[in-house]
């Protein structure tokens, strides 16, 4: 067990409001490490930011704005230039049946509230449309946590190569999930898989150095796998592959392989499929997991993926379960 200390926020209270023309409070969730607001509150005219576009934000100093969708990264550098006073984001579909879904906000991340912190709330998308409907044009978010750090752990283990021993490949999967969510397939499957593969190389000695890494806290930025880089990055000359295996095993999709490596890689890749009869969608990119890291460090790395089929399986959610695997 490898620990490393992660941000983290203990929520005490949130309320959103709406003050004019009518009085509302609403149902929300606090969009962690995002700071607080006085006890009392913040109340301010409310802005719905519907782009980024410059004449939409130009005026937004001293104001709560509601923008579309949770706030990434490039939003949320844009915005906070600007000094408004707090932001709602929301979650989920306009479609959502509120008794068989949540109300999930992802939690700001590390290079977003490094920025600087703006209080921020989370509502469901129904809700948001209803604010933007009834013209609300004042709003109250009042928001308390209590920040620090809590320790999160990557689980590792190797198996000592029997050719080249000092030649290693990292084999990598998350074990974390989000908030509302069993996580069968994102990502119990991945960390199942790699499981499978260290019982197979137990009885089957590889020819390399196979390192195993079950990594925590990937759902908040990648931190598990960037620690393990960060405290093992002398021994990094070493590791001459990652092999990372995120969301595999569910019913209706396709195989993916996304390597972050030079091309020759995508094509090997590819010609091994065909030639034992799988079908794999193999190209170059970035792929939002653990191998990035990796990858940043010069090893070459491919996370493979069976990406779900449109209207399948969902991660994310109350609806990540076992039963679509």
């Amino acid at each position: 067990l490898e620990e490393f200390p992660v941000d983290h926020s203990e929520v005490k209270l949130v309320k959103l409001e709406i003050t004019a023309p009518y009085h509302e409070e609403l149902e929300c969730v606090a969009v962690k490490m995002t700071g607080n607001t006085p006890s009392e509150g913040i109340e301010a005219d409310l802005v719905y930011v519907q782009d980024l576009d410059e004449c939409l934000i130009k005026d937004i100093e001293g104001k709560i704005v509601l923008i579309n969708g949770r706030m990434i990264h490039k939003h949320y550098k844009k915005i906070i230039e600007k000094k408004p006073a707090g932001f709602i984001s929301f979650a989920g579909s306009v479609y959502d049946d509120p008794e068989n879904s949540d109300l999930d906000v992802y939690p700001m991340r590390e290079k977003q509230y490094e920025m600087g912190k703006i209080p921020g709330v989370g509502v469901r998308a129904l809700t948001a449309q209803n604010i933007v409907r009834n013209h609300a044009t004042k709003a109250k978010i009042t928001l308390i946590q209590e920040e620090g750090k809590r320790n999160s752990r990557n689980v590792v283990c190797e198996i000592k190569g029997s050719t080249y021993p000092n030649e290693v490949i990292a084999l990598t999967a998350h074990y974390d999930s989000v908030p509302y969510s069993s996580g069968a397939y994102d990502n119990a499957s991945g960390s199942v898989g790699i499981m499978e593969l260290f019982h197979h190389f137990l009885e089957n000695k590889p020819a390399r150095t196979l390192r195993f890494v079950w990594c925590g806290s990937e759902e908040m930025g990648l931190l598990g796998s960037r620690a393990y880089v960060a405290s093992h990055e002398e021994e990094l000359k070493n590791y001459v592959f990652n092999l990372n295996i995120d969301m595999i095993g569910v019913i209706l999709g396709k195989e993916i392989a996304c390597s972050t490596a030079e091309n020759s890689l995508v094509g090997y890749i590819d010609y091994i499929g065909k030639e034992v009869g799988v079908s794999v969608a193999s190209y170059q990119g970035v792929y939002s997991s653990d191998s990035t890291p990796f990858a940043d460090k010069g090893v070459p790395s491919t996370s493979f993926c069976r990406a779900s089929a449109q209207g399948g399986a969902t991660i994310h959610s109350r609806k990540d379960v076992l039963d679509h695997m």
